[in-house]
């Protein structure tokens, strides 16, 4: 069976409004217990495509999913009407789990306390990466994903974070004295203790859904 998550809103809503009921837990067993069937009352069959009338699930468990939504399940979907590479369409779907923040962020490399300066990681995937404690200073992230990256404490004096992303990141304690922010995305990222200037947030994007400031 592949595997298929569901992102809902704290009410267990998605974006069509449908109420999808939630496992349970069982605690003789230790295991969940998987919701009732909901089912979309007029789905699109004559479409293959993976919008349309219908309950979506997606294919892909992204983290940046959770910024919209809050709650991811590990679900299950009957009749497949369609699909592409992200997500899938079902006349029915159940929710199976909930699933944990460490199964959605996973980090990508452990490379705390790394020495890194005048590195060049132009467009470099590095969400959920662990940079803390690592010299950054002077590289080139610009355009980076760093999506939910732990770079507490990180050296990131004179780096070039243009464009970057770095929502939702742990930029506890990091020194960005110098550093080019200019349109990078601190939108939920942690910037408590972080050496960084008025002037610098001026330029980024999303500063004032930072914390910390």
């Amino acid at each position: 069976m592949n595997d298929y998550w569901k992102f809902l809103g704290p009410n267990l809503t998605g974006s069509n409004e449908f109420y999808y009921p939630a496992p349970t837990w069982n605690p003789i067993t230790g295991k969940w217990k998987p919701s009732a069937w909901i089912c979309d009352p007029n789905p699109d069959r004559t479409s293959k495509v993976a919008c349309g009338h219908g309950l979506h699930l997606m294919k892909i468990c992204k983290p940046v999913y959770t910024r919209y939504t809050g709650n991811c399940y590990l679900a299950e979907g009957k009749e497949l009407l369609g699909e592409d590479a992200e997500k899938a369409r079902f006349a029915k779907v159940r929710l199976l789990r909930p699933v944990m923040p460490a199964e959605i962020f996973k980090p990508k490399a452990n490379l705390s306390w790394a020495d890194l300066s005048g590195a060049n990681l132009y467009g470099a995937n590095l969400s959920g990466a662990i940079l803390s404690w690592a010299n950054l200073s002077w590289a080139d992230l610009s355009g980076a994903n760093l999506y939910g990256a732990n770079l507490s404490g990180a050296i990131l004096s004179w780096a070039n974070l243009s464009g970057a992303d770095l929502s939702w990141a742990n930029l506890y304690g990091a020194n960005l004295s110098g550093a080019i922010l200019s349109w990078a995305n601190l939108s939920g990222a942690d910037l408590s203790g972080a050496i960084v200037t008025k002037e610098q947030l001026a330029t980024a994007r999303n500063v004032k859904e930072a914390i910390g400031l």
